[in-house]
């Protein structure tokens, strides 16, 4: 054996040349072999006659990984330890090897010893620059551990995030969910897409068990570009396109990469495959469980939808044209497209060419076939579920739920049982599809272990094995409005539910017929595996118009019936410190999304991972299988991503609370409607029947973690979309009713009508003008082609037309093919009896004379623009007429058509072996009346002109080639209307050369730009409050004339309508003017001023030495009295007093209960002035009597004066609006306790109270 050994940048390639000239191959990148050593398993990678397969893939493997590693951006610096809490004797060993690119299998680890608890320890991986990509580049993160038993743990407590050099993005993810994917049984990579530009990333472990020695290996990171979905989760697939998938024209050239790429991207929600014959490019089974090629298969994304059957130019699903063979999307096993229509594979062959496991799918528009399931010794791991290598050539679906629609499995097969569609445990749902020429054991076509399988409008016909062809374990099969016929095995009596069906032989049930169902051509089933067929019905089908069209009809799943919610509690419970499931009985009959119940599970003891869960139920129904249940929920603290819903799990119980099925983990959250509103829900398919079920929250290590529930629901089951057309792509009930199987009849009966026809020799070629019932069109053909025969006319959109070639009499048949409406119409015949004709010569009517404009008469004409009449030369004897002279004249020299030329005789002749037997039989030139002259071309080119939004457009300019002699062009040229910046297409306007010139006219562009704006505001800076000013009026003002918008920085100070400010508290805030600019104007830069609104009349003078401020609202806790503008030292209460009298300018700062500063409006105290306020003479003072009124004010302080007279319970009794010095005041006749206020128009305010008896 001679080896031959290759590596770089993690790519390693080993060939081995033995001497019967076989070759073994190897390729492992980074930590994946692509093709295995054949120690590991011969049969994996043995090519024969091998030196062109070998070097081909080597080349191949080498460029696309070689174009792989050229796009990635490793990190090549590092910065460590990086910790958070107590973690004196944390580590991070060997940090230089996570950023060592020339080893990419070494690490480093990052140790937190047993014993640390409350602790973070991580390491910062360095980029040598910031990506360009900001928002589309992929960051993955390679980690492992140790020992495998540690993955699951050591995983939960990992998280990264990334930077733009000192800055964090706030983009922290964690390790769980869709966020990681598994590389082999020691390590993950963790994926990341930040939407900031980065060069950064942390990787930190956390202690959450202080019991465990964590050691985490961090073996690389690098970024790439990443590709991704169009705007509504889209990604496009289209064979030889080498885009990232986004759109049609920037598609991805093959599913297999599209289905990797939907692993990093939870953003894919559907994927759309053109036409064209696509293989599996990468193993389907977990990661490191298999190494051998032919593992290989389309390994579907939960909850993504696969539609196929596209030409690659549609926009949406109902422009899809399902008839078109050329949008057909194949989905082959057969590696190297070289296996026969029938018989087994004779080359490169694959196990199962889908692989469905763990989840949701809808599979619509493929034909899968040429899986090759034939080898049990060659198990697979999907989803940590067993697959066996016998079984599911076409598709193995494992605990999962499959539908399946428009699909055609052909030429699988199976080995140990079945070939086509194989389920385990799955909920399958089969409709408008077609199984034919399929090669296994039992269960040949369809084959269920404990599955629950739903067929409809589908056809099973031609394939081969010792068992039935559709067979199930744990229940039956519902099979309805379908055909199962040409089977080797049929369907054993009772073990399938069929209705409107034909089964051969027979079949218990309504509807049901064993007639057979007249296809159009059904192989048999001993040429399995067969890839052939047209298996659409004949019109004596007996399947035609006998399906139920009720079954057709899919399950609205667009909104939740309120009377389909769960209406019963069963049990709620959480475990974990301080947590709680609260209003659990919110979340039954929950019709409204302002219901819900809370699971919510606080951040508890360290090392302890709380949880919460609500079990539901509807009384009175079990849910049964194959029944969609979801939860409505909603967010409460955290979003509702792949992180927060990867914890969440849903299970079903039977009524003895054992758990039948149940989904740990879900990537993302689906909407409907309930009640008219949107609403978030989750869900799983029922495999069987239950009782109630379960939603069940994991808390997220270190966070407090909830959601709400507002209920649950059930859908039942059934298709997910009614079956509009069938497999071919035509309307469905064509008919009365749905026809049988996967096609409906589109074909009827026609006629011909035919009659005898009689013609002269040198007559013209006719069509015979017969037609079909049908309207299609008749063709012919004659029985002597010497005498006449039928053809095609191409010159005459391929009409059928007959030629005279001499006379006598010919039998002609007249046929119609039919199509795919129409069956062949039986042939029709006519005699067709020919006499003799002559005729002359002339121009030929269809030949084209014309010039260019050249301002003159003269023209030319050719020989062969000469005919002879129709039959004129008769038993094709060789006559050609000639020319002396091919000068003509015209009648004009201006442009135009239907212009008359002449021809003189003088100018004719006639030539060719037979021109003796002829005479021009013409009596005067030869007129045509049909020549031309088109006009001369003249290139105008307009010049591109530039102005500012109001300023008037420029002159227009251009350029001029092709004038002849003195003609000038007249007209000016025109725009685009408008004035709003923007661009304007230069337009030729009245422009013109004139009818003998055709203008070829060069667009410009006026381009109108934005004009510019500024804010003016001349106002000082605001304040309000001491001068009794109830609203400002703010004046900003832009030179564009444009409304100023203003925004307040505090809307608890004050609040802004229009241009009018009002103040609302007392306190400081900032006033900014916008303008946003529009369509002609750029935006204005803001301008901000200063606003204070301080309490006016707060502050009163109790006596010459004291001042109190009013606090009769107790919402003030704090004060620091000033006086001429500095701090009073110890002035820290609610009054003020000095030793002297007061003299000077006095106001305080308060701080209100919420810790909010508001300064008072000053008040003036002059030397030893007497305290103001106001006095009442007598108090008490008898009810209804008149009291004195002593103001302490001056007259001018009482202008504006307000005197009121209320209760003790702040009731206004009377209001004195001219107020003096001294005043009298009546008191009311009912005695009690009132207070007499007085409040200036500064708003300052002195009140006393009086007693009245």
């Amino acid at each position: 054996m001679i080896p031959f050994c290759f590596r770089q940048q993690g790519i390693g390639i080993a060939i081995m040349f033995q001497p019967d000239e076989t070759v073994f191959l190897t390729i492992r990148y980074m930590t994946k072999t692509l093709f295995p050593h054949p120690s590991e398993n011969r049969s994996a990678a043995r090519f024969s006659n091998p030196w062109k397969t070998i070097l081909l893939l080597v080349m191949i493997v080498l460029g696309s990984l070689g174009n792989t590693i050229a796009q990635k951006v490793y990190a090549n610096n590092q910065m460590s330890p990086i910790t958070s809490g107590p973690c004196s004797l944390c580590a991070v060993r060997d940090p230089d090897r996570s950023v060592d690119q020339s080893d990419l299998e070494d690490y480093s680890t990052i140790t937190i010893p047993a014993g640390t608890y409350d602790a973070y320890l991580g390491q910062l991986l360095v980029f040598p620059s910031l990506n360009a990509n900001g928002g589309s580049d992929s960051l993955i993160i390679r980690l492992g551990a140790s020992l495998p038993s540690d993955l699951e743990d050591l995983y939960k407590h990992v998280f990264a995030e990334t930077f733009n050099d000192v800055t964090t993005n706030e983009d922290t993810v964690f390790a769980r969910g869709s966020n990681f994917r598994i590389v082999d049984e020691n390590s993950i990579e963790l994926v990341m897409k930040p939407t900031k530009i980065f060069n950064r990333v942390k990787i930190t472990l956390s202690s959450v068990n202080g019991t465990v020695l964590w050691d985490l290996r961090v073996y690389s990171a690098y970024r790439k570009k990443a590709a991704g979905p169009d705007a509504n989760g889209i990604l496009y697939v289209k064979k030889g396109r080498t885009g990232g998938g986004g759109s049609w024209s920037n598609a991805t050239g093959e599913l297999g990469a599209a289905l990797k790429l939907a692993e990093e991207d939870p953003s894919i929600k559907q994927i759309w495959v053109a036409g064209g014959t696509y293989h599996p490019m990468y193993s389907g089974g977990d990661a490191g469980t298999t190494t051998d090629a032919r593992t290989r298969g389309f390994l579907l994304k939960n909850n993504i939808k696969l539609y196929g059957g596209f030409a690659g130019t549609e926009t949406s699903l109902s422009q899809r044209d399902l008839s078109i063979a050329a949008n057909k999307s194949i989905l082959s096993g057969d590696m190297e497209d070289n296996d026969p229509p029938t018989g087994l594979p004779t080359g490169e062959f694959i196990l199962h060419t889908v692989i469905a496991a763990g989840g949701d799918y809808l599979m619509d528009g493929f034909t899968v076939m040429r899986g090759y399931a034939g080898f049990p010794g060659i198990p697979m791991t999907v989803a940590s579920r067993n697959l066996p290598g016998n079984q599911g050539g076409g598709i193995a679906v494992l605990n999962a739920g499959m539908e399946i629609s428009n699909c055609a499995f052909k030429a699988n097969i199976g080995t140990g049982g079945t070939a086509a569609i194989f389920g385990d445990q799955a909920n399958l749902v089969i409709s408008n599809t077609l199984i034919s020429g399929n090669l296994g054991y039992t269960g040949v076509a369809i084959g269920g272990n404990n599955s629950s399988i739903l067929v409809v409008n589908s056809t099973v016909c031609g394939n081969s094995g010792n068992g039935q062809v559709i067979m199930n374990t744990g229940s039956k099969p519902q099979i309805t409005n379908s055909i199962i016929y040409g089977n080797m095995v049929e369907i054993a009596a009772d073990q399938a539910l069929v209705t409107n069906s034909i089964v051969r032989g027979g079949y218990a049930g309504a509807g049901n017929s064993g007639a057979n169902p007249v296809l159009v051509d059904a192989p048999h089933y001993a040429t399995s595996p067969n890839s052939g067929g047209d298996y659409t019905l004949q019109p004596s089908s007996p399947a035609i118009n006998a399906g139920d069209n009720s079954k057709i009809i899919g399950v609205d799943r667009t909104t939740i019936d309120p009377a389909s919610m769960a209406d019963e509690l069963i049990a709620s419970g959480c475990s974990g410190l301080l947590c709680s499931v609260v209003n659990p009985e919110l979340a039954k009959d929950a019709i409204s999304y302002s219901d819900y119940a809370l699971l919510n599970i606080p951040v508890g003891l360290i090392g302890v991972l709380g949880t919460a869960q609500l079990d539901l139920a509807w009384a009175g129904k079990t849910i049964n299988h194959r029944e969609f249940v979801g939860f409505v929920i909603s967010q409460n603290n955290l979003a509702l991503d792949a992180t927060l819903l990867g914890n969440v799990k849903i299970v079903l119980y039977d009524a003895l609370g054992n758990e039948l099925q149940s989904q740990n983990g879900f990537t993302s959250v689906q909407t409907t409607t309930l009640n008219g509103q949107t609403v978030n829900y989750i869900g799983i398919t029922a495999n069987a029947d239950a009782a109630y079920a379960r939603i069940h929250l994991t808390q997220l290590v270190g966070l407090l973690t909830s959601i709400r529930v507002h209920g649950a629901f059930i859908w039942p089951a059934g298709l997910s979309a009614s079956l509009s057309k069938d497999l071919a792509g035509n309307p469905r009930t064509s008919g009365t009713a749905v026809d049988m199987g996967a096609y409906e009849i589109q074909m009827s009966a026609q006629t011909i009508t035919v009659s005898d026809i009689t013609k002269t020799y040198g007559d013209a070629n006719f069509e015979p003008g017969f037609s079909a019932s049908s309207g299609l069109t008749v063709s012919y053909a004659s029985a002597n082609n010497s005498i006449a025969e039928a053809y095609k006319d191409a010159a005459d959109n391929n009409k059928w037309k007959i030629r005279i070639l001499k006379a006598g009499t010919v039998t002609i048949t007249a046929s119609q093919a039919g199509n795919g409406a129409y069956f062949a119409a039986p042939d029709q015949t006519f005699d067709l009896s020919i006499g003799k004709k002559s005729v002359t010569l002339g121009i030929r009517s269809s030949t084209t004379i014309t010039k260019v404009y050249d301002g003159n008469t003269n023209g030319t004409i050719a020989a062969t623009d000469l005919e002879f009449a129709s039959g004129d030369i008769i038993n094709s004897d060789e006559v050609q007429a000639s020319l002396s002279s091919t000068a003509v004249s015209y009648d004009n020299k201006n442009a135009g058509t239907g212009k008359t030329i002449e021809l003189p005789l003088s100018s004719i002749g006639l030539t060719g072996n037979d021109a003796g037997n002829y005479v021009i039989g013409n009596s005067t030139v030869l007129s045509f009346s049909n020549a031309s002259i088109t006009p001369a071309h003249v290139s105008i080119t307009a010049n591109a002109q530039t102005k500012v939004y109001g300023e008037p457009d420029p002159g227009f300019t251009y350029t001029e080639t092709g004038l002849i002699g003195n003609d000038l062009i007249s007209g000016s040229l025109s725009r685009d209307a408008g004035e709003n910046a923007g661009a304007y297409d230069i337009r030729q306007g009245t422009f013109s050369a004139g009818s003998n010139y055709s203008i070829s006219f060069t667009s410009a562009k006026l381009t109108i730009t934005k004009a510019t704006q500024t804010i003016t505001w001349a106002q000082a800076n605001l304040e309000a409050g001491c001068d009794g000013t109830a609203t400002v009026q703010l004046l900003a003002s832009s030179n564009s004339g444009l409304p100023i918008t203003y925004t307040v920085a505090n809307t608890s100070i004050a609040t802004v309508n229009g241009d009018i400010l009002t103040p609302v508290n007392g306190g400081a805030t900032t006033i900014t003017a916008s303008q946003p600019g529009d369509q002609n104007h750029s935006a204005a830069t803001t301008v901000v001023k200063d606003f204070k609104y301080s309490l006016a009349g707060a502050i009163r003078q109790q006596f010459s030495d004291v001042l109190i401020f009013d606090n009769s609202s107790g919402n003030y806790v704090q004060w620091q009295w000033y006086k001429n503008g500095n701090a009073i030292t110890g002035a820290t209460k609610a009054f003020c007093s000095e030793s002297a009298a007061l003299n000077g300018a006095y106001h305080v700062v308060v701080t209100d209960r919420n810790g909010n500063s508001v300064e008072a409006c000053p008040l003036t105290a002059s030397g030893s002035t007497a305290a103001r306020g106001i006095k009442v003479n007598p108090n008490p003072a008898k009810a209804g009597s008149t009291i004195t009124v002593t103001c302490n004010y001056n007259t001018s302080a009482l202008v504006g004066a307000r005197l009121l007279l209320t209760t003790a319970s702040g009731s206004q009794v009377q209001q004195i609006t001219n107020v003096q010095p001294v005043i009298q005041l009546t008191l009311p006749a009912t005695s009690g306790l009132y207070v007499i206020t007085l409040v200036l128009q500064t708003g300052e305010k002195a009140s006393v109270n009086v007693l009245s008896k």
